[in-house]
């Protein structure tokens, strides 16, 4: 059911958050050049969130396979790399 997961896991992600969600798909994202400090505070801040929805969101066999990875683009990339291939 890993279609129907990523789905539903993409759309409550971008509920919460559209910032949110950019962390999960693209990474750590600069929107502010000229206030860095308190960009990389709340990109940290938007990841641990989106580590947590996501670890929340997975069975024990799943949240094994990732459990070691902190960031929350990463923790995406290796599920779909898993379920979808490379």
């Amino acid at each position: 059911n890993y279609g129907y997961w990523k789905t539903r896991m993409s759309v409550h992600l971008k509920a919460l958050s559209r910032k949110i969600w950019r962390i999960v798909e693209d990474g750590y994202v600069i929107l502010d050049e000229k206030n860095l400090k308190a960009q990389y505070e709340e990109n940290e801040l938007l990841n641990d969130q989106a580590v947590n929805v996501l670890f929340s969101a997975l069975d024990v066999s799943e949240f094994n396979r990732v459990k070691n990875l902190k960031v929350a683009n990463e923790i995406w990339k290796k599920l779909i790399e898993i379920h979808e291939g490379t």
